[in-house]
Formats: C-alpha cells, sequence, structure tokens
C-alpha cells in the first residue's frame, strides 16, 4: 500500500511505488511499472540525452552481481572512496544495497586520520576505489588489501536491516557514520508528495546527490574522470537541459547573482524555475537582491539522519520573506523554546508512521526523538514559518557566564564583498573575537590599515571587536561548503590563546591612556571618572537620566560582562596613575558587585588610592577587612531596620476556612517545581495560587511544564484546574496583581510558601534588597487575611546563613549575629530576611515557619544543575583523572524529598527547621562509587586542588568544559579550613535536625534511606544524558547503556548477568554488585 495520497501526474503512466518496500524492492517496481520514465538527463555536444528506469535497473543489477563477486556472500559493509560521475555513484552504491550489502560512501574531502577512524567504528575491511592517484594514495593509507572470493548475491533482507551508512560533514568534530535503513530511506525520499506544494512529477531538477524520487534530474554527463560542478558548469547544464528547479549549494547562487546574465535568464524563466539552497546560508544581500528581482529561492532543511523535512517547493513564494520555510508535514517536529528568548525554539523530531528519523539520540517527556541540535526563530506574524537561526552547540559560554550565538554575527560579517568567511570564538573567555578569511590576499606585515577601515562596518554591525589576524593559515571547508568550525578553531588555537594575551595588556594600556586626565586624589574626582565609566559600560547617553549615583547599577541592567568591563577600566586606570599594582586584587573579580553603586565604587576607589604611602606593601589588608566587616554588618542591620518598621495589625475578618489554599512563590525552580507537584497532589489543598515574574513571552504555565519536563516530573497526573498562575512583582506594593485578584487571595489563602529568591553568590546585598522588600510585602499581604487568624507562613531560607557559624552542630533556633552569615549577598540577604520574620513573629499575630535547607541533591530523575559545585567536581574527575578525598560527612537532601517534607510542615509552630539529611554519609563513602562509575583514582584533597590549579594556569583552560574553575577560589577556601571527621564536608556547618524530623514524615527512616549507590547512579545517568552533557566516559552498568525490558518506577528484577536492575523514573540503573 501506499502511506501518501496519488494526485494526477504531470506523466501520467509514472506509477508511485507503495512505500512499504525495500529500496531494491523500489527499484524493482520501477522496472516492472516505470520502464520508460526518465531518472536522469544530461548535455553533451550532440543533444540531451537521459536515462530510463529500465536502462538504470539493469545497470543495477550489472553492479550487484559485480559487488557479489568481489565482496562475498556475508552480509558487510561496503566502503566507497572514490571520484567519479553521480550516475555512475548512483549506480554503485545502488548496486551495493542491491546485492544486500550496507553501502557507506566517504567523502574523498576527509583526511586519512578520519576514514581510519571510520574503519575501526565501522570494522570496514571492504572498499571500492576510484583509480585516481589522490584516491589510490589515500586508500593506501588507511586500509589493507581486500579479499576477492566468488560469491552469489544475498536473498530478501529486512526493511529495518541497514542499506546505506551516511557520515555527518565533520562541521563540528570528526565526521560521524549515521545508519539508514530501507525503512529510514523509503520514509525520508520526496516521494512523499507533502514535501511539495505543487505537482513536481515530470519536472527537471538540475541536481548533484543520489535520487530516491520521481523528478527527472539533470547531472552532469558520465565519465571518467568526473566533470568538477563549478558555479558556470552547473549552470550551463541548466539550460540546455531546461531545468525547472535547481537545487544547488549557496556559494553557485551566489556566484550567480553576481553575473547579470545568468541573472536576466533566472527572471526570465521565474515562471518555471525555482532555486533551492541548502547545506549552509547564503549571504542575505545576495539573497535578498535575487529575490528583489523575482528569482525564485526557497530554502531547504533537512538531515543524513532525517532526509529532506522542509515544503521545499512552495505554490508560491511566502510573502514572508525568501529565508522562512515550512515544515513537510509528513514529519513529526517538536519544538521547545529556548530559555531567555522564547522566540527560538530547539528542532526535534519523533518518529511517526510517514517519518523515521534514523537517529533517535534523547529523550523527550518519556519517548526517544531526534535532536538537531538546530535553533529555528519563528515568524513574527505568519505561524508556521521558520528561519535557522543556528546550532545549540555552536553556542559560546563565556567565562562570565554570558552566551553568544555565532551564526548571526558572522552571516552579518559576511555580508562584506571581500570576506569569505568567519568564525567567532570566545568559549571560556571574557570577551568573544572572530576569525576572518578574506576572498582576496591579505597580510598584516603590508599594514593595509584600509582593509579594516573597510570591514569595520561589517564589524561594528555585528558588535564586536575584530582581533587583527595575525596568520595565513587556510580555512578548512566540508564538501557542501561550510566551514569546519571545530578543526579551525583548533588550528589557531595557539594564536587565540596569544590573542587573549595581547587583548589583557591592551585593555591595561587604554586605561593608562585614558587615565592622565582622571584625578583620582579627590572624591569628586573618582565619581566623575565612575560616573564616566558606568553610564558607558551601560551604553548611557550624555544627559540621559535614570541613574543616580547611589542608584543599584544591577537593578538598571547591568550584566556580568559589564560588571568586568567596569572593573578592568578603574583597575587600568587606578595602575596608570602609579597606585599599587595589584589594586583590583584587593576588590578580586567582585569589585562591582560588592559596591554595586557609583558612589560605592568611588569611595572605594577614593580609599584605595589615598590611604597613606604604605599602600603598596598592603600592611593594611586586616584592617581594610575588618573595616569591610563592619560596613557590611552595619548595612545588614540597617536592612532590618528598614523593613521592620510599622507592621500592620491583623484584624480578624470572621472567616474559616473549609479548604487550604496555598500561595507559592518560586514553582519554577528546582524545589518549587517539586513542591507545586506534591501540593497539587494533596487531597486537602484545594487550590494553589502561583505567583512568578513574567518572563518575555512564555508564559507562567508554559514556563511550569518546562520544568516539569526537566525534573521528569508528568504534568499529565496533575489536576491543573487547581492551579491559579498569576505573574508579578513581589517587591511591588499589591505584587502589581488587580484588586479583585488579592481580594480573592486574602479570602482563600490559608498558607504562605515563599520559595523565590535569586541564587547568585557574586553580586552583594544591595542587590538583593528587592527580594527583601518582596518578604516584607508578603508579611503584610498575610496580615492582610480576612480569616480569624494569619495564614501560615513558611520561608526558604538557607544553610549559608550559618556560613561563619562558630561550633560543629548549629541548632534550630535564631542566629542574631549578622557575622554568622557574612560572604555574600545571598546569605546576607536571607539572614536579614529571617531576622525581618523574626520580629514579625514578636510584633504581629504571624508565626512563621523558617526553614533553613542544605544542600539539594538530585530529584527522582536525577536532574542535578551542571553548574552547581558537586556536580562540577565530578566532571572535574574525567578532565583531571582523579577525584578528592576530603573529612567530613555530606547531609545533602534530595529535592524531591525536601519539597514532600515542605509540604508536610504547613500545620508546624516551631518557628526554625533544618532540612538537611538526619543520616549524613562520609564524602569518602560517596567519592569512592564516585571514583568507581568514572574509573578514575582517588587522591587527596591537596593534590586534586594541585591539579585543577594546573588546569587554571593553561592558555587553553576552559570554563565551560571544566566548571570547576569559575569555584576555584571556593575550593582554595576549603583547603584552608580545618575539617573534622564528624563535621561536615568541604566546610559547611553540621544542623540539628530533631524538630524537622518530628514535624516531616519524609524526613522519617524507613521513608528516607541514606544516599547510596542507586542515588549516585541516578545523578550520573542525568549527567551524562544529552540534556546535561556533563561526562562522557561511564560504564554502561552505571548508567543503564543495554536495552532492557520496560519496567515500572521502582520496579526491580532479578538477572543473570547482573545481580539486579532498578529503575529510577525513566531512567534504567544497571548495577554490579553482591546482594
Amino acid at each position: 500500500m501506499s502511506l501518501f495520497p496519488c494526485r494526477q501526474a504531470t506523466v501520467s503512466s509514472f506509477r508511485t511505488p507503495p512505500l512499504d518496500l525495500t529500496l531494491p524492492g523500489i527499484y524493482d517496481f520501477h522496472r516492472l511499472h516505470n520502464p520508460t520514465h526518465p531518472i536522469f538527463c544530461w548535455d553533451t555536444d550532440d543533444g540531451v540525452h537521459s536515462l530510463t528506469w529500465a536502462t538504470a535497473s539493469q545497470g543495477i543489477h550489472n553492479v550487484a552481481r559485480r559487488v557479489a563477486s568481489a565482496v562475498g556472500s556475508t552480509r558487510t559493509v561496503v566502503a566507497i572512496l572514490a571520484v567519479t560521475d553521480q550516475i555512475s555513484y548512483f549506480a554503485l552504491i545502488a548496486g551495493i544495497i542491491r546485492a544486500g550489502h550496507c553501502a557507506f560512501p566517504i567523502s574523498p574531502r576527509n583526511s586519512d586520520a578520519a576514514v581510519a577512524t571510520f574503519c575501526t567504528r565501522q570494522a570496514l575491511s571492504m572498499f571500492f576505489v576510484s583509480g585516481d592517484r589522490a584516491i589510490q594514495k589515500l586508500a593506501q593509507s588507511t586500509q589493507g588489501q581486500l579479499d576477492g572470493d566468488s560469491v552469489v548475491i544475498l536473498g530478501d533482507i529486512g526493511r529495518d536491516a541497514t542499506a546505506l551508512i551516511l557520515h555527518s560533514s565533520g562541521s563540528t568534530s570528526f565526521p560521524k557514520p549515521i545508519h539508514l535503513s530501507h525503512r529510514n530511506l523509503v520514509r525520508m525520499g520526496p516521494g512523499n508528495h507533502t514535501l511539495a506544494r505543487v505537482d513536481i512529477n515530470g519536472r527537471i531538477l538540475s541536481n548533484h546527490s543520489p535520487p530516491l524520487f520521481r523528478v527527472i534530474l539533470s547531472n552532469f554527463a558520465p565519465g571518467s574522470p568526473p566533470q568538477v560542478p563549478t558555479p558556470e558548469s552547473t549552470f550551463e547544464s541548466i539550460v540546455p537541459s531546461n531545468s525547472q528547479l535547481v537545487f544547488c549549494v549557496p556559494t553557485f547562487l551566489e556566484e550567480w547573482g553576481q553575473d547579470d546574465d545568468k541573472v536576466e535568464f533566472s527572471e526570465e524563466n521565474r515562471c518555471n524555475q525555482v532555486q533551492m539552497f541548502g547545506g549552509a546560508p547564503i549571504r542575505q544581500t545576495t539573497g535578498d537582491a535575487l529575490y528583489g528581482k523575482g528569482v525564485k529561492l526557497f530554502p531547504f532543511y533537512g538531515a543524513t539522519e532525517l532526509g529532506g523535512s522542509s515544503q521545499f517547493l512552495l505554490s508560491k513564494p511566502p510573502d514572508a520573506g525568501w529565508e522562512y520555510f515550512k515544515l513537510s508535514p509528513h514529519t513529526s517536529p517538536v519544538l521547545i523554546p529556548e530559555a531567555g528568548d522564547e522566540a527560538i525554539s530547539r528542532l526535534y523530531f519523533k518518529p511517526s508512521p510517514t517519518h523515521s528519523p534514523a537517529t533517535l539520540n534523547i529523550e523527550l517527556d518519556g519517548e526517544r526523538v531526534y535532536d538537531t541540535k538546530d535553533l529555528l526563530v519563528c515568524h513574527p506574524t505568519e505561524r508556521g514559518l521558520w528561519k535557522i537561526h543556528g546550532r545549540a552547540d555552536d553556542q559560546i559560554m563565556h567565562s562570565t557566564g554570558e552566551k553568544t550565538n555565532p551564526v548571526p554575527i558572522e552571516a552579518i560579517i559576511t555580508r562584506h564583498p571581500n570576506i569569505r568567511s568567519a568564525i567567532v570564538f570566545g568559549r571560556g573567555r571574557f570577551q568573544a573575537g572572530v576569525l576572518i578569511e578574506t576572498c582576496t590576499p591579505f597580510l598584516p606585515e603590508d599594514e593595509n590599515a584600509s582593509f579594516i577601515d573597510d570591514i569595520w562596518s561589517q564589524i561594528k554591525e555585528a558588535n564586536k571587536g575584530l582581533a587583527e589576524p595575525q596568520h595565513r593559515k587556510p580555512f578548512l571547508y566540508t564538501a557542501k561548503g561550510s566551514v569546519r568550525r571545530q578543526n579551525i578553531l583548533d588550528l589557531y588555537k595557539d594564536e587565540i590563546s596569544a590573542l587573549y594575551d595581547l587583548w589583557e595588556v591592551q585593555q591595561q594600556h587604554r586605561g593608562s591612556s585614558s587615565g592622565s586626565a582622571v584625578d583620582l586624589a579627590s572624591l569628586e574626582g573618582c565619581i566623575s571618572f565612575v560616573r564616566e565609566t558606568v553610564r558607558k559600560a551601560l551604553q548611557l547617553e550624555d544627559g540621559e537620566e535614570g541613574l543616580g549615583d547611589g542608584d543599584d547599577i544591577f537593578q538598571h541592567g547591568c550584566d556580568s560582562l559589564q560588571a568586568i568591563w567596569i572593573r578592568n577600566k578603574v583597575a587600568g586606570v587606578v595602575r596608570s596613575l602609579g597606585y599599587e599594582p595589584d589594586w583590583a586584587g584587593a576588590s578580586s573579580s567582585n569589585f562591582v558587585y560588592a559596591h554595586p553603586t557609583i558612589a560605592a565604587q568611588a569611595q572605594y576607589t577614593f580609599e584605595a588610592c589615598n590611604s597613606g604611602s604604605d599602600k603598596h606593601h598592603g600592611d593594611k589588608t586586616q584592617l581594610k577587612s575588618e573595616l569591610y566587616e563592619e560596613k557590611m554588618v552595619r548595612k545588614m542591620l540597617e536592612l532590618v531596620e528598614k523593613y521592620s518598621q510599622s507592621f500592620p495589625g491583623h484584624t480578624p475578618g470572621g472567616l474559616t476556612p473549609r479548604k487550604e489554599a496555598i500561595l507559592l512563590t518560586g514553582s519554577t525552580g528546582g524545589l518549587g517545581s517539586y513542591l507545586l507537584e506534591s501540593l497539587v497532589l494533596n487531597p486537602d489543598i484545594s487550590k494553589v495560587f502561583v505567583l512568578n515574574r513574567p518572563n518575555g513571552t512564555l508564559g507562567s504555565e508554559e514556563r511550569q511544564l518546562k520544568s516539569f519536563r526537566e525534573r521528569g516530573i508528568d504534568a499529565a497526573f496533575l489536576d491543573f484546574g487547581k492551579i491559579r498562575f498569576l505573574e508579578g512583582h513581589l517587591e511591588v506594593e499589591g505584587f502589581g496583581l488587580d484588586g479583585d485578584v488579592i481580594e480573592e487571595m486574602r479570602r482563600e489563602v490559608t498558607c504562605v510558601m515563599h520559595v523565590a529568591w535569586r541564587v547568585d553568590f557574586n553580586i552583594g546585598i544591595s542587590s538583593m534588597e528587592p527580594l527583601i522588600a518582596g518578604t516584607r510585602n508578603l508579611v503584610d499581604f498575610a496580615l492582610s487575611s480576612f480569616h480569624d487568624k494569619p495564614p501560615k507562613f513558611l520561608f526558604a531560607s538557607s544553610i549559608g546563613v550559618l556560613r561563619n557559624y562558630p561550633d560543629v552542630f548549629a541548632p534550630e533556633e535564631a542566629v542574631p549575629d549578622p557575622k554568622v552569615a557574612l560572604g555574600s549577598g545571598y546569605p546576607e540577604s536571607k539572614w536579614v530576611a529571617e531576622q525581618l520574620l523574626v520580629r514579625a513573629s514578636q510584633e504581629t499575630a504571624l508565626r512563621p515557619v523558617i526553614v533553613r535547607i542544605g544542600q539539594l541533591s538530585g530529584g527522582r530523575n536525577g536532574y542535578w544543575s551542571p553548574s552547581e559545585w558537586v556536580p562540577s567536581i565530578v566532571r572535574s574527575g574525567e578532565l583531571l583523572g582523579c577525584l578528592p578525598r576530603s573529612p567530613g560527612l555530606v547531609s545533602w537532601l534530595p529535592v524531591h524529598t525536601a519539597a514532600s517534607a515542605f509540604t508536610e510542615i504547613r500545620a508546624c509552630e516551631e518557628p526554625f527547621l533544618h532540612f538537611v539529611h538526619p543520616a549524613p554519609i562520609p564524602w569518602n563513602d560517596l567519592v569512592e562509587l564516585l571514583a568507581e562509575a568514572l574509573l578514575v583514582p582517588q587522591v587527596s584533597y591537596k593534590e586534586w586542588l594541585g591539579k585543577l590549579e594546573e588546569c587554571n594556569s593553561s592558555l587553553t583552560s576552559d570554563l565551560e568544559s571544566n566548571p570547576a574553575l569559575k569555584l576555584l577560589e571556593f575550593y582554595q577556601s576549603v583547603d584552608r579550613l580545618s575539617i573534622s571527621e564528624e563535621g561536615e564536608a568541604f566546610g559547611f556547618p553540621r544542623l540539628w535536625t530533631a524538630k524537622a524530623v518530628k514535624h516531616a514524615r519524609s524526613l522519617h527512616p524507613p521513608v528516607l534511606q541514606p544516599l547510596d549507590r542507586k542515588d549516585v547512579a541516578a545523578w550520573i545517568s542525568y549527567w551524562k544524558s544529552e540534556a546535561a552533557g556533563l561526562l562522557q566516559a561511564v560504564p554502561l552498568a552505571w548508567i543503564g547503556g543495554d536495552p532492557v525490558e520496560e519496567l515500572e518506577a521502582g520496579a526491580v528484577r532479578v538477572d543473570e548477568e547482573y545481580s539486579y536492575w532498578v529503575v529510577f523514573g525513566s531512567h534504567v540503573g544497571c548495577f554490579v554488585t553482591d546482594i
């Protein structure tokens, strides 16, 4: 049967084959039912010639017999390493498949190392090699002699047998082999009518790829050596063959766009001719120019794993723009918005009856799908239209945590007519740079300043600095014309490292050159200088209002990149004027975070530069530290006083609630997501008001579902009718909500659960003030309740509040000394919020419960953010080849357990509780399991730290691949501590938990078991997943890599090979152990 509808064909005699056949079956079908239908045509001196299916089928059978004779009777992978014409190449591939073998065409543009890698991975022992000298030399360097025993053609094969192996282009890494079955290939083929919105039967397509569908393909004439496709030779074949469709790489279109005669020909034939392009983006200027002249352009989206996946031929070009396309309805795409930019979506494909991706590489909502890693941008007004934005794996993560998408930047830069290609770099670095390959030769020693001036408009448009070229190494390209990004970056690794070193020097020099007119001897001069620096960083125009000297710049949009720029600028000027060379070291990288206002930065700079003649020797370091502590303590106490004034009284309203209703903040975080699940599943709770900040175009419900998916929470089992999603701002009076909504909440809410807090250990407490204000507004809301008693108030505080606690164990009670929480704005602001709530409990009818939460470990599906300090240590184990032993215990609590316990303390009257694991285990027991999983040794903490510091000093250190480097200062501070065996590992305080265990059943044994191997396996399973991408080399026995039958969550099955199997949510873990 045919899976697709047949429409009246232009060539009425053509019969569409059923798509439940193998490829040889389809070829035989054409031989029997469409013998006179042309498949190829080509131009020669004596006219246009064509090849019909009858002749092609006979050729395929002839090749199959020769293949069978040469290869043997055992089905195997037959590699093709050849330079030959398109028709002969097709016949060879089809013949290999017809003989029952698997064809593996390898691009001759691969290096011998790449071909050797294919040989190893695919166990290749059989090649068909063309006779030209270059290919013979390549073959001789990568494989040995081939056997030549005579055999017969193999019998029938199944539709799921591998028919063809293609490899990726290698633009991001070594080329990877992709196995395509007969089922994959048949469903990929554009015999599927839904790929085109008009009938293409009988039309002539100028093409340079193997044919799988019913148009007639115009190719070069068969011959040896083959004719090399160039823009000129390809166009010359288009004209005589009267091709109505042209499929080519963008470089050909760009070349034709420069030739008025070719453009004129396209204009004259635009009623019948369509230009399709794929494999790489076309220059915007070229596309706009051709499209503006009436040339029909259609981007063709597809992949080796998918086949053609877009409607490459619409009935007319979309008015929205030539660069947009529609995904074909025969596929089942899934588009998930990217965090931080809801207009950009990541594209996945699910298998369906009409489309079978060759690779299913990730699990999404419990179903295996193919993650293309392509990022698409939706059209602003036309639903269903998309254009390529870039690749998710091309995203550059800088040392600041900022991300750069290189693709649109490179597209802007390459619009310049003298720029052939551009590669943006900067992974793990503070700022991005760009490598440029010019169309015409240019050497830096020519001192051709006019060239830089000429291209600077493009660089300025891309808003990135240009690194002047110091090289003449050629760029490397794939066969389809796209640049081999990673190979090029590896090639220029030394130059890039030197470039960043030079940039640091230049930054200091620029600071020096601009510092001559700066007066740092007076406070007024410092204020003027810092004000100018900050306003320039925030791109505020002269005279533009809105930022006062006492305003927090982070509340005015300052990001981490701008903060570092400000710090470098100030440090450069200070050095240039002869002040201590390591002045910035006194403030470290946190200078701007610790002093988030212009006035504070100016005051610090003035004091640092005018503190006496001995400032160069650091004799006052201790005094400065003590002064800073006093200043921060003063600030914390001031905030407590500011937000503890004039609490409103509670007036009983005569209402007694019949059911419970919860007001929850921070529901999209880790704890918040599991807490919302627990609340909705609780039959005693009738409603949950979820209050989150607005976030771009994605609503609260969509963000919540996304968070659920990441953490393995099945939203299908949740009654969303219980949830009232609200968007507002806690620091604003009335949260920015309508008065009717506030009144409804005052009538119904029986418990406030305040979880939302900014987790950023860099910024100072001043930047956290809006969170403290939000806490006070929640207190005021609770006291305005119409109930006889105010709602319960549960506040999620942190173990960080006790970071400087003097004893080993910290009790579940208030800590009035602010010095205990000193260290960063996060714990300091939590301490202020605690004191605010203590004051409220003393002066009002509110009885808050403050829950100090310790380190939370991964959830039910193992989700544990790779950016946290524990996953960072584990990642370092792979990179450094070891993991650190250390004294002390770990009392990490699984995040879903903490959420359940939080739900269970709604009626608790204790003012303070501690949520940590009541049965901690030694860190060394845990690290033993982690080392076993990673197959690395355990070493002393000092030895591990030394390796990490050595890695940090390397010019090639990468903060993204080794996230532990971002936390180096924390790990160094741990090395200076004296930690006992009964203390908490890594210098954290031990917390008493007696009261928490009494009121929260989820913290009781045997409900809560000590952390063990199954917990570690769940974390590692997530860290190795595509979503996290943290780990690579983990044995399958640790992550359940072998295929197993479906088991329900929590099920255990005895197995002969392994001791037992355990299922954690959607992850299957297999452990070799004794029972």
